[in-house]
């Protein structure tokens, strides 16, 4: 079984557009089925300051048991 898990962090100029092309990329990918599918991500909102204060965040974990 292998756990994978982590983050990716941006500190781009334009939050707002960053979270938007975000969310359009993570909407093409497939629900279930996949080894990469749409559940196993996260963003934090982009204008949350209190949740991401410096950076946009999407974080990301699965469980693969043939792996």
């Amino acid at each position: 079984m292998a756990i994978i898990y982590g983050y990716i962090c941006s500190s781009a100029c334009d939050d707002e557009a960053l979270d938007n092309f975000n969310r359009s990329v993570l909407q093409h990918l497939p629900l279930y089925g996949a080894y990469i599918c749409r559940d196993m991500f996260a963003t934090l909102p982009y204008n949350n300051k209190a949740l991401s204060k410096y950076s946009h965040i999407i974080h990301f974990a699965a469980e693969y048991n043939e792996m």
